[in-house]
């Protein structure tokens, strides 16, 4: 989309606050990156 400098972070806010709307009504997702992470287990605390 272009658009003029002076509207240009209204219209950026406006798409990415509507475009999942939109698109969830026609039955489309947005993909969202998910990452896990995983830790080995913690140490076993010491007695005291």
């Amino acid at each position: 989309a272009w658009a003029q400098a002076g509207n240009y972070w209204d219209l950026r806010f406006d798409l990415y606050r509507r475009a999942p709307e939109v698109l969830g009504r026609v039955g489309l997702r947005l993909p969202i990156p998910v990452r896990e992470i995983q830790a080995g287990a913690p140490a076993p605390l010491a007695a005291k």
